[in-house]
């Protein structure tokens, strides 16, 4: 840690730019690879505080042992600090929320080298303002995320993910149904859809067996617990690969609008209205984003270089330079010249 603190000084002396990463220690990357421990683990409060270098895979398992997780299926080798600085979401985000929603308390270095604690570790707490969910998002941009404390869940007794094929608008007849049962995923990719349930057996087995009857013409298969956990890593993890990938924040009934215009492979999480698309080609996204006016951004955790950060309006823009002022006011952290919209 003292190490972390020594750079980032060194930065402010010599005004050298600092990227923050969970990779291995770079030219003019600040990172926290080697900080990698669960620090606390309360299994009876359902609390959990790691450092920010942790692989997701590795925190997920150590929950696991003691019949707990947390909700989100994340893409392979990213780390817990690179999920929360880039506000991962993925499924399960709308029966058990965001980061924002699950976070409780982080521990982060600001621009002079200062470690700064917010939150607690209790899931009501009134001790100030919520100053951590800032971070939440912010890539790397007001200071490195150095110890966070999640809120965990029990696992669920099961967990069912079911198939469906055809058509598009076949396939929206069905995701109008689903949208008023309690999915975990609702998500059209191509032309399948996966609706997912988890929870008590009985409530799982009897919503899978009542969409199964209504749209039998379109079942086309069901994966159990296992199988889910594991088809949902390999579907996210395939759009994680070296093609670039986007999303899309839009509404939901605008997303129905916009998968039956696209002629490249996508994903859309009907229950939240984000799209996320793969292309090849730079061209093919700029159109999406001048044609549909959204809110795009820059979906990858495996990158060796800063983000950009997207603002949705001149507001956000301006109130995250004045976050900027606050908390690194020498701007050491990604530097100002690497923010900006898409374009």
């Amino acid at each position: 840690m003292e190490k972390l603190t020594q750079k980032i000084s060194f930065a402010n002396q010599t005004k050298q730019k600092l990227f923050p990463t969970g990779r291995v220690e770079k030219q003019n990357f600040l990172s926290v690879a080697n900080y990698k421990e669960i620090v606390e683990f309360s299994v009876s409060d359902l609390v959990c505080t790691a450092l920010a270098g942790i692989k997701f895979s590795d925190f997920q398992s150590k929950l696991n042992r003691q019949n707990q997780f947390f909700p989100l299926i994340a893409p392979k080798n990213s780390t817990l600090g690179g999920l929360v600085a880039s506000d991962f979401r993925g499924f399960y985000q709308k029966k058990f929320g965001t980061f924002k929603d699950n976070l409780l308390g982080l521990k982060f270095f600001d621009g002079e080298g200062n470690l700064l604690k917010s939150g607690g570790k209790v899931v009501k707490n009134v001790a100030g303002y919520d100053l951590h969910k800032l971070l939440v998002g912010s890539y790397g941009t007001l200071g490195l995320i150095f110890e966070i404390t999640l809120r965990t869940y029990a696992l669920p007794e099961n967990e069912i993910l079911l198939v469906f094929e055809g058509e598009k608008n076949e396939l929206l007849e069905v995701v109008n149904f689903c949208q008023k049962l309690p999915c975990d995923v609702l998500e059209l990719s191509n032309q399948k859809l996966y609706c997912g349930f988890s929870g008590r057996e009985r409530e799982v087995l009897v919503f899978s067996e009542f969409l199964k009857q209504n749209f039998s013409k379109n079942f086309k298969a069901e994966f159990s617990k296992e199988e889910k956990a594991v088809f949902l890593q390999e579907l996210t993890d395939k759009f994680y690969t070296e093609k670039l990938a986007f999303k899309i924040l839009t509404s939901i009934s605008t997303s129905k609008e916009l998968c039956k215009n696209l002629d490249f492979d996508f994903r859309l999480d009907f229950l939240t209205g984000t799209f996320l698309v793969e292309t090849q080609f730079w061209e093919q996204v700029l159109k999406l984003k001048d044609f549909f006016r959204f809110n795009l951004k820059l979906s990858r955790f495996d990158f060796d270089f800063p983000r950009k950060l997207s603002f949705s309006s001149k507001e956000v823009e301006k109130l995250h330079f004045l976050l900027k002022e606050k908390f690194d006011k020498n701007g050491v952290f990604n530097s100002l010249e690497t923010i900006g919209k898409i374009s």
